[in-house]
């Protein structure tokens, strides 16, 4: 059975997001807390390019520069239900022989994934240690 774990620092992103814009913080959560207990809904974060329509829309992404080092991380965006895309993305890996979903980071949208930033080499260090 599939798995979703939260990295202690995606904790802590979700923490400093939650003192800054209550609203996306609670999306942010009830969308993860929707993923724990669905297994199907689950799955789909293992499928590039999957998009959920509305109500809890959300849409899935590999990282494709991370994807070509080997390692298996993906983007999530998420939707408020006034249908507005949140400013921030769930940054996450996934470990198919495990069964299980790491949540890496929550990163703001303007974030661009560029591997030198520092926000890219903690999800990579955090990746390369699970």
């Amino acid at each position: 059975m599939a798995t979703l774990i939260l990295h202690p620092e995606a904790e802590d992103d979700l923490e400093r997001i939650w003192r800054l814009d209550r609203w996306a913080a609670s999306r942010l959560i009830a969308l993860l807390e929707e993923f724990e207990g669905n297994e199907g809904l689950l799955d789909r974060l293992s499928q590039n390019f999957f998009h959920r329509e509305p109500p809890g829309q959300f849409d899935v992404q590999y990282w494709i520069e991370v994807r070509d080092t080997g390692r298996n991380v993906f983007r999530l965006k998420v939707w408020d239900a006034n249908d507005q895309l949140l400013p921030y993305r769930v940054i996450y890996a996934y470990k198919p022989i495990e069964d299980e979903y790491h949540i890496l980071a929550i990163a703001p949208r303007e974030w661009d994934y560029d591997l030198e930033h520092k926000l890219s080499k903690r999800i990579l260090q955090a990746y390369d240690e699970l």
